[in-house]
């Protein structure tokens, strides 16, 4: 609006037009954002599959060969367990037969864990529910506790009764197994072994520790023992009959994870613990 002494000049200024187009404009580019998206997404996943599928595969077939392999192998083994008994039958235990025996036992145990392996990668037998992880823990303490004694080692346990979480029975029992094998394995000589089953700080989670001496391992890469075939030989020295094969706490890994929980390792003045944690259930679900 512009005044001049004579008259008054107004200016009417139309956007209407303007903000329609900028407004196409907008709609447009959302419109061609979310096709390029889409386009973009559905390339991505046929490649994707395309690329994958030979892994898949090859990982399906892996599986297949060590499950078939390890029950072809378990034949010649006990053909050979069943000479070695019928040589000691014969001519009495010595050396040889003794060490034969040793040795069929090991490779018998690794077959086993190869196996195990593969069926726990597929799952189909592995049914959660929850169970009484007091009453699971306190069993597989009692079987091992005159294995550990009679290494020479202290053992002891303290457990929290009633304590329940969800997870597979046969593998919970194994998952222990497992921790407690290692333990004694690897614990210095007249060593402790120690197991806990408590519940965590804030109440909702179930804590399992199995802790054993272990004077030589300050240095050592903790989170390395969870990967497969691994061996700290220079500090874990044992002997070869009692030497492990590296897969063991890879399967604990394994099943920590399938029942939803978490495994770390920790050390401190001289003794390394394997520690879980899972959730705690207080109802039957």
């Amino acid at each position: 609006m512009k005044n001049n002494s004579k008259r008054t000049n107004v200016v009417f200024l139309d956007e209407s037009l303007m903000l329609a187009k900028a407004r196409e404009v907008t709609y447009l580019g959302v419109f061609l954002g979310i096709i390029s998206l889409l386009l973009y997404t559905i390339v991505l996943i046929l490649f994707s599959n395309a690329a994958i599928r030979p892994i898949i595969q090859a990982e399906k077939r892996q599986k297949e060969f060590i499950t078939n392999a390890g029950h072809e192998l378990k034949t010649p083994l006990s053909v050979i367990s069943a000479n070695n008994e019928m040589q000691e039958l014969l001519n009495g235990e010595n050396d040889l037969t003794k060490s034969t025996k040793e040795q069929v036992g090991r490779l018998t145990k690794l077959i086993n864990y190869f196996v195990s392996l593969a069926r726990l990668q597929e799952r189909p037998q592995m049914t959660l529910s929850v169970i009484d992880a007091s009453q699971i823990t306190n069993r597989v303490a009692d079987n091992f506790k005159n294995v550990i004694l009679q290494d020479g080692k202290h053992f002891k346990k303290s457990v929290t009764s009633g304590l329940k979480v969800r997870a597979d029975e046969n593998y919970f029992y194994e998952l222990i197994s497992i921790l407690l094998d290692n333990a004694n394995k690897y614990c210095d000589p007249h060593g402790d072994v120690f197991l806990n089953l408590r519940l965590g700080k804030r109440k909702k989670n179930v804590i399992l520790s199995v802790t054993n001496s272990f004077a030589a391992g300050k240095d050592v890469d903790y989170q390395r023992f969870f990967e497969r075939f691994y061996r700290e030989d220079k500090a874990r020295t044992v002997s070869e009959k009692k030497s492990g094969y590296g897969i063991g706490l890879s399967m604990a890994q394994s099943i920590v994870k399938s029942f939803g929980g978490q495994i770390k390792a920790s050390y401190s003045n001289g003794k390394i613990s394997f520690i879980i944690t899972i959730k705690r259930q207080i109802k039957n679900k």
